[in-house]
């Protein structure tokens, strides 16, 4: 998902003189950067609005492609990469445009060992351990999938000490899939302490639906509608202010 804003400067160009001419590129590109960054900054503040303790890797997910003097447009996209998980997209964009999110990473790897269904998502249990933002801990998800042997090769052998080491702690409990209670409780991962109690620490959900809560698009029209005369006049200003050509005809 990315979002361009850009400007028609053929009416301007009849106005202007010849050396003036020459600093318009550079102006509307600085103008429609500068509006961009705007626009990134409105959107981090709206984040802040419709979330719920928005992690600082969600408010930090958009980036601004500058404008230039040959790309006549500015871009302020989501990042689509994140070697330690889902980008950020997979959770964004169902917020932005409606619809059904796609599978994290560890939904995928639980898939693919046969606990969880099809069309299935995870949301964090009663019993998990939650960060400060309300996600399921890093800690806990990685001792789950590892005892669960749902992690790739290297993450699977990377841990399978610290797995080794959770068996014989007497306070770790042991992670299972399934419906416990005579299948009363739903579908899930859950943790079976030493003193036979349960915790629920994944509840398996059916194909969660998202609703439209981050006004992307129309924030950003209303930005650049606010913003972009203002900041094309000043990028004008400087670029004529500076330009040795201004100088000489002084």
């Amino acid at each position: 998902m990315k979002l361009s804003v850009n400007m028609d400067t053929s009416g301007l160009e009849k106005t202007l003189r010849d050396w003036e001419l020459r600093q318009l590129p550079f102006a509307t590109a600085s103008a429609l950067t500068a509006t961009a960054k705007r626009v990134q900054v409105a959107t981090v503040a709206e984040m802040r609005k419709v979330f719920d303790r928005p992690t600082p890797f969600t408010l930090n997910s958009t980036v601004v492609r500058p404008a230039t003097k040959s790309k006549m447009f500015a871009e302020l996209i989501l990042k689509n990469a994140n070697q330690k998980g889902a980008p950020p997209s997979v959770w964004l964009e169902p917020n932005i445009e409606g619809g059904v999110r796609q599978a994290k990473r560890t939904e995928t790897m639980l898939r693919s060992k046969g606990f969880l269904p099809s069309g299935m998502f995870y949301v964090p249990g009663l019993g998990a351990d939650l960060n400060r933002y309300g996600n399921i801990s890093a800690g806990q998800l990685i001792k789950v999938m590892s005892a669960l042997q749902a992690m790739p090769e290297q993450g699977y052998l990377a841990n399978k000490s610290e797995r080794l080491s959770a068996r014989v702690n007497a306070n770790a409990g042991t992670y299972f899939v399934g419906k416990p209670a005579g299948g009363y409780l739903p579908l899930g991962v859950y943790q079976r302490m030493p003193d036979g109690k349960l915790k629920s620490i994944l509840v398996f959900v059916k194909t969660p639906h998202y609703h439209k809560i981050l006004p992307f698009y129309e924030l950003a029209r209303e930005v650049f509608g606010s913003n972009f005369q203002a900041e094309f006049n000043k990028a004008l200003r400087n670029a004529l202010i500076l330009s040795p050509i201004l100088g000489r005809a002084a």
